[in-house]
């Protein structure tokens, strides 16, 4: 099962995020290109706290700044969720949980991959938290309780 929120659109191909370096994804003539492995910090933020908070303030407002190609992200997506489904072969059952509040859903299916929405379950209450866009504990049971239905019906079987 793959989790999918609207940050990793924007996070599947960014090489810094909440201040940190991580692996990235690129697509390139259709294949994905792994890049920053082994993740490497910079001296200073892996010994304080205040250059990592720094780094990742800048980084915060490097990406408000800066273009999205959303056709661009969603093609990065779509390809990691193919790849996914073949790295598990064949007659194993993949779903992909979104919250994605896209307009044109159809952008994020991939086929052979079970697409859950939890966009309902998420609107029932406070699920996320105040200042943060992560589901809190009422947001993880609300996406819970929609798996449990989900999960169930035939269509899944």
């Amino acid at each position: 099962m793959r989790v999918f929120c609207s940050n990793d659109l924007f996070e599947n191909g960014s090489a810094v995020v909440y201040g940190k370096r991580k692996p990235w994804f690129e697509l390139a003539d259709e294949s994905l290109l792994l890049h920053g492995v082994p993740v490497t910090q910079p001296f200073g933020a892996r010994w304080s706290l205040l250059v990592r908070a720094l780094h990742k303030l800048n980084r915060e407002r490097e990406f408000a700044r800066a273009p999205r190609d959303l056709e661009a992200e969603w093609a990065l997506e779509r390809a990691l969720s193919a790849q996914l489904k073949a790295t598990a072969g064949p007659g194993v059952p993949l779903f992909i949980v979104s919250e994605v509040p896209d307009p044109d859903q159809s952008r994020a299916i991939v086929p052979g991959l079970i697409h859950i929405d939890v966009r309902a379950a998420l609107d029932a209450g406070p699920t996320c938290f105040e200042h943060d866009p992560h589901w809190n504990a009422a947001g993880h049971a609300a996406v819970a309780a929609c798996l449990r239905v989900a999960l169930r019906t035939d269509a899944v079987d």
